[in-house]
Order: structure tokens, then C-alpha cells, then sequence
């Protein structure tokens, strides 16, 4: 006579376990406070940063956590914020293949870090936290290119 498998909390042989509510919030807690730490570090970093693929890497996670955020609330496109944001991410792609970074694309980076520091005080911090999930989800399978972007641009 076969004994019947138990099962727990959604849990069956041969599944991936559902996460439980407890463990989900420490994950968005968790990629909360390294979202905060991005964005410091974009910040410095395009200040300082002498190798543009670093400058990209650090202001491109900003970028497309605002994005995803604005994405997700269906924000007015016209906003002065956007349409920075837009330009930034436009050098962000020149600047993308590029070591040596131009004084130009520095300010419009610049510019844009600074759109996205006065737009996140007014996204829902579910928002952002669900884009930096799905960002955190990209970037473990690989690089984000610029069609992601382009998917979430106004």
C-alpha cells in the first residue's frame, strides 16, 4: 500500500515552494535598502567615475527602476522630470560602448539622476520596490540592453 505524500503550505514534491509572506517582505525589504544604496552610489559615481561602462552600470539601475516605477503608475509624459530622464537614457546608450566619458554626457547623466531624485519622493514606494524586483530578476540572467528601456519609456 503507497503512503500518500503530505504536503505543506502549498509545498509538493517536484515544486518550487511558494515563498510565505514573511519571506517575500524581507525580499522587498531587502532590495528596498540596496535600491537606496544604487542610488547614492549613481550618484557619486557620476560625479567621479573616470570608466563610462561603470558610470552606465550604476546610473542605468536608477534609471530603470524610475522608469519602471513611472511605467506602473502611467505618469504624465510632459512632465520637465521625464523629459530629462528621457534624454539621460539616450546617453546612457551613447555612452554605453564607450570607456572615455564626455563632459556632455556627464551633465546629461547628471541631469537625469537629478530628475529622478526629485520624481522618487512622489512614485509609491511599491512601485519602485516591484521595478527593482524585476531589474534584480534581469540583471540575474544578465544584462539589461536598451530595449528594456525603450519598453518602459513615455
Amino acid at each position: 500500500m503507497k503512503k500518500k505524500q503530505k504536503t505543506y503550505r502549498g509545498f509538493r514534491p517536484g515544486r518550487e515552494p511558494r515563498p510565505s509572506l514573511l519571506q517575500a517582505a524581507i525580499v522587498r525589504a531587502e532590495v528596498a535598502k540596496k535600491w537606496q544604496h544604487d542610488v547614492l552610489v549613481a550618484d557619486i559615481r557620476v560625479l567621479e567615475e573616470k570608466d563610462g561602462r561603470d558610470l552606465v552600470h550604476a546610473a542605468g539601475k536608477v534609471f530603470y527602476v524610475v522608469l519602471g516605477a513611472l511605467a506602473a503608475i502611467d505618469a504624465d509624459h510632459d512632465i520637465l522630470e521625464v523629459r530629462v530622464l528621457r534624454g539621460a537614457v539616450n546617453a546612457l546608450y551613447d555612452q554605453a560602448e564607450v570607456a572615455e566619458v564626455t563632459e556632455a554626457r556627464r551633465n546629461a547623466l547628471r541631469a537625469g539622476l537629478n530628475a529622478c531624485l526629485t520624481l522618487i519622493p512622489n512614485l509609491p514606494q511599491d512601485a519602485i520596490i516591484d521595478a527593482a524586483l524585476v531589474l534584480r530578476a534581469k540583471l540575474s540572467t544578465g544584462t539589461v540592453r536598451f530595449d528594456a528601456f525603450e519598453e518602459l519609456l513615455p
